[in-house]
């Protein structure tokens, strides 16, 4: 098992299993700290689960929408679970995201090149797991 410091107190853990398949952190386990180390026991062939659930994202959106061919704006997303690393996924694309607090993320954005209609906002943790979507409305 190896630990990987990513910032803020957050770990990520890569469990390798009998058989080959690689895994993060446990699910049987109990997480403590000693000091500002994470320690994780877990039982011998316990089964393995994301550290983190999915972040949450709750509407509004801000802002709600804009024009197709608007100039820069920043997109300001709200939800809870947000990580410092986590991600806002722009119509399933990554975007340079700040985390503001565990409640809110913002990433500056464009709407060079987008249609008219709904663009998905989703946000992604470091472990990959996505959450649930809100729809920014493009119109003309």
């Amino acid at each position: 098992m190896s630990t990987t410091y990513i910032a803020d107190g957050l770990y990520a853990w890569t469990v390798t299993l009998a058989n080959g398949e690689v895994r993060q952190t446990a699910a049987k386990s109990v997480v403590t700290a000693v000091g500002h180390l994470p320690v994780i026991k877990a039982e011998r062939g316990a089964a393995i689960t994301q550290a983190l659930p999915a972040p949450v994202v709750t509407p509004p959106l801000v802002p709600a929408g804009a024009a197709v061919g608007a100039g820069a704006f920043t997109l300001q997303v709200n939800g809870t679970g947000f990580q410092a690393h986590d991600t806002i996924l722009w119509n399933g694309v990554p975007k340079a995201t700040t985390f503001v607090s565990p409640t809110q993320l913002t990433a500056a954005l464009t709407m060079a090149g987008t249609s008219i209609g709904p663009i998905p906002v989703a946000v992604q943790n470091v472990f990959g797991e996505v959450s649930n979507g809100q729809s920014f409305v493009a119109t003309a």
